[in-house]
């Protein structure tokens, strides 16, 4: 079976689960193909052309921010549209701080855009990326081997083409409501970020590490543009803890 794997991962949390998805269906003589949007564009590259035409199932993996998907992922999908999926079967792994309030229904009317079946979602409680947490790996590792059975049996029912869709309950009809009154905040959110100049060493880490390029430097003075998706990365890999939120 040869499965692609499109993720986003802002702090570390989704990319850890897709490893370790990778290495247990591996274990089972599956070929699987893991790539980050990030490097993407918006889905329509050669590569990813190429990796959809030798694709027997497709995944997506992707953290909730505010009862919804990142935009980031939300262009991706966009760029995937004309590509030719013919009714393949596709799975969906979210990451979540609390809980998965976006819900496998508004996902399922995505993929099916594309001519893709969803057979799987699965929901995946893991740090939450909104705070700064000491030792965040340590919290990571901990969270990966509470969901090991979870990921297990995902790769079980990828290989058997059983159905299985976690992540519904009334959260989900929740999500409409927080999506609503979150949707304007999140996209204004960019305006509480700064940098703590006193902090700051200059070391150009959350420049680099920004998927979005959403944070520029002046001669040592530092701003956030809107297109800010508030992925909280640059909160969690500056070394220095220098980014703050008004």
């Amino acid at each position: 079976m040869r499965i692609t794997l499109f993720y986003f991962s802002g702090t570390g949390n989704t990319k850890a689960v897709c490893d370790a998805f990778k290495i247990k269906m591996e274990r089972e003589n599956a070929r699987v193909s893991i790539i980050n949007v990030e490097k993407h564009g918006q889905g329509n590259d050669s590569q990813v052309k190429d990796l959809i035409r030798n694709t027997d199932v497709f995944g997506f993996a992707y953290p909730v921010f505010g009862a919804d998907l990142p935009r980031i992922y939300k262009d991706f999908l966009i760029g995937l549209q004309g590509s030719q999926f013919n009714n393949r079967e596709a799975f969906v792994i979210t990451t979540v701080g609390y809980i998965n309030a976006y819900g496998p229904f508004l996902m399922k009317k995505e993929l099916k855009k594309l001519g893709l079946l969803l057979k799987n979602h699965i929901v995946l409680r893991m740090p939450n990326s909104t705070k700064r947490i000491t030792q965040y790996d340590n919290a990571r590792s901990e969270c990966l081997v509470k969901q090991d059975s979870r990921i297990t049996r995902l790769v079980g029912d990828i290989l058997y083409h059983r159905k299985h869709i976690s992540g519904v309950g009334p959260w989900v009809l929740g999500g409409y409501v927080v999506r609503k009154v979150l949707g304007k905040q999140m996209k204004e959110h960019y305006k509480r970020w700064y940098v703590d100049t006193g902090l700051c060493i200059d070391c150009g880490q959350c420049l680099g590490n920004c998927p979005v390029q959403a944070i520029r430097s002046n001669g040592g003075e530092y701003s956030f543009s809107d297109t800010c998706i508030t992925c909280f990365r640059c909160l969690h890999f500056c070394p220095v803890q220098a980014i703050k939120m008004k």
